[in-house]
């Protein structure tokens, strides 16, 4: 990256971070309330929650399988 393209990158991440802090000045409502804010971090906990279970169910059933493989390979002993 040259000097001048870095300095239009600069440039315009400045002006875009002024651009979006006027707009929340304006507009206060835009921004989340505290309850809000609370309640999503809660529904982000369940979230959070949810997919440990389903994570935990995805590898039980990998290891389930792996370990029926492994009964059935004991089972029937390689003839050659």
């Amino acid at each position: 990256m040259g000097f001048w393209t870095a300095a239009v990158l600069i440039v315009l991440i400045v002006f875009l971070a002024q651009v979006r802090r006027v707009r929340n000045e304006a507009n206060p409502a835009a921004l989340p309330d505290e309850q809000e804010v609370q309640e999503l971090k809660d529904r982000v906990e369940a979230l959070q929650g949810r997919v440990e279970t389903l994570e935990r169910i995805a590898t039980e059933e990998r290891r389930r399988i792996g370990l029926a493989q492994d009964i059935e390979a004991l089972r029937e002993p390689d003839r050659t």
